[in-house]
């Protein structure tokens, strides 16, 4: 993939990823430059919060954390599951999901989310579904190995989605709906997260084959239509810069490693991050120290069963680079 392209593929790659129900209004702040954006420019690292939120309930359906440093010549992207347990609030329910609703935004779940985690996020992005579509039809579709037959009818979202197994060329609706089902898949929204990986790999590819330098002033508006977020302009252009010396093979992206448990009490399923998998992976691929996660304790409860026992097991995270994902696929639960 040529330089130039990079960082536009990478604000696409970003917004496929963030399905939301609702539009949301574009807000990027413009002012003088900022110490963030002078950092990127002379090569710093800039950590987004990304988010998909279904407005109609307030919960977030997508989490992700991107790191993009330009000076290591990386781009990496951790899968934060929707049913992670985090106690954000003194509330019973701890599921990081609603974090934005209860907090008051996305950018206090940065904030929260950055002491957790031990790194510095520098800003969030929300983008809309209706991208997803959009982006898509503006390729002429993406190819894709569907990996099972998908059906699934609920009136009450707007949703029915029927795709048959095997490889073809989805359109946006298509598209739209391989990355939103997930009630075939054994592990549910962990298998769903799995094909969101498929899926963003098989549109970096497509992005890279048919769009072109004379295409990005066209194909950067359109991302901007469907994004709100606290990062300035300025900062956008010192990561244009940056991008540009960022080979597409190294990309990669990853789920923060744990398990699912049942709560004895309530009967809901929880994701438990594992401490010590979760603290390397954050030290490997975005900086920071493994003694700075999780100092509160945030991410598991001594009191429920079975969460700690998960807590404490060493769990290691999967890496997947877009190369290999284009190449070899991953299997899905």
């Amino acid at each position: 993939m040529q330089g130039k392209k990079i960082l536009a593929f990478v604000m696409l790659s970003l917004a496929v990823f963030s399905f939301l129900g609702a539009s949301l209004a574009t807000d990027l702040p413009v002012a003088d430059r900022s110490a963030e954006a002078e950092a990127v420019a002379k090569g710093g690292a800039c950590n987004l919060l990304i988010l998909g939120r279904d407005n109609a309930a307030g919960l977030c359906d997508v989490l992700m954390l991107a790191s993009f440093d330009p000076s290591a010549g990386r781009l990496c992207l951790l899968q934060i599951p929707r049913d992670t347990y985090f106690a954000y609030t003194k509330g019973s329910y701890k599921k990081i999901n609603a974090a934005p609703r209860v907090l008051g935004g996305a950018d206090k779940l940065a904030d929260k989310l950055s002491e957790a985690l031990g790194v510095r996020i520098d800003g969030y992005v929300e983008l809309d579904l209706a991208f997803v579509g959009r982006a898509v039809d503006m390729l002429g579709g993406v190819e894709l190995n569907v990996p099972c037959d998908m059906d699934y009818d609920d009136p009450a979202q707007g949703l029915s989605i029927h795709l048959k197994k095997g490889l073809q060329t989805l359109s946006g609706d298509e598209a739209a709906s391989f990355v939103r089902f997930r009630s075939g898949y054994v592990r549910a929204d962990l298998g769903r997260m799995d094909a969101q990986k498929l899926f963003l790999a098989a549109f970096a590819k497509a992005f890279s084959a048919k769009i072109g330098a004379r295409d990005l002033p066209e194909t950067l508006l359109l991302a901007m239509r469907y994004v709100k977020t606290n990062i300035r302009v300025d900062t956008a252009i010192a990561l244009v810069s940056g991008a540009r010396r960022l080979p597409s093979e190294s990309i990669t992206v990853l789920t923060l490693p744990g398990e699912e448990v049942q709560s004895s009490v309530s009967g809901a399923w929880y994701y438990i991050l594992s401490r010590e998998g979760c603290a390397e992976a954050i030290a490997q691929y975005v900086g920071g120290e493994i003694t700075d996660f999780d100092r509160e304790g945030l991410c598991a409860d001594k009191s429920r069963a079975g969460f700690y026992d998960i807590y404490q097991k060493k769990i290691s995270a999967v890496p997947y680079t877009f190369d290999g994902l284009m190449r070899d696929g991953v299997a899905i639960e």
